[in-house]
């Protein structure tokens, strides 16, 4: 008996079985430390999601304008830019498995720096930004013996 499982067969089990499986670990988490906590985590990661959302939807259009702007964004780059928002939209849908995916989603955007480019794909522009510190430097390697002597 060989069971294969196409793409779209295994999408539309993760999309029916997601109502199920959120049941379930709800229901085990009401178990474990009661339905007044539980209440609280559902608002909670809901409220955390909203905020989430709010923040990152002004910058949607920024992100798209980068993309509008580069010829070939890469799927990396993609995920940065829009990883506070697809955590937010995992937080708002109320379960622990899309909380745990949103948090995991959020702590990747977060750690990667989201509305960063792609080191890949940044320009080759040599403007100088408002950051920028120009001038000439020197790599000296002294020992502490040599910095007392130059200090007197």
């Amino acid at each position: 008996m060989d069971i294969t499982l196409s793409g779209a067969t295994a999408l539309r089990f993760i999309i029916f079985s997601l109502p199920f499986g959120e049941l379930f670990s709800l229901l085990l988490l009401a178990d474990t430390i009661g339905l007044g906590a539980t209440l609280l985590e559902l608002l909670a990661s809901g409220l955390l999601g909203l905020w989430i959302l709010k923040r990152s939807g002004r910058r949607l259009g920024e992100i798209f304008q980068v993309f509008r702007q580069q010829s070939t964004p890469s799927l990396k780059q993609l995920f940065r830019s829009l990883g506070y928002f697809i955590a937010g939209v995992c937080l708002c849908i109320p379960g622990l498995l899309t909380d745990t995916i949103g948090l995991i989603i959020l702590l990747q955007a977060t750690l990667q720096g989201p509305w960063r480019p792609h080191p890949d794909h940044q320009g080759t522009s040599n403007k100088a930004g408002p950051h920028t510190l120009e001038g000439e430097f020197e790599i000296r390697d002294e020992t502490p013996s040599q910095i007392r002597r130059d200090e007197r």
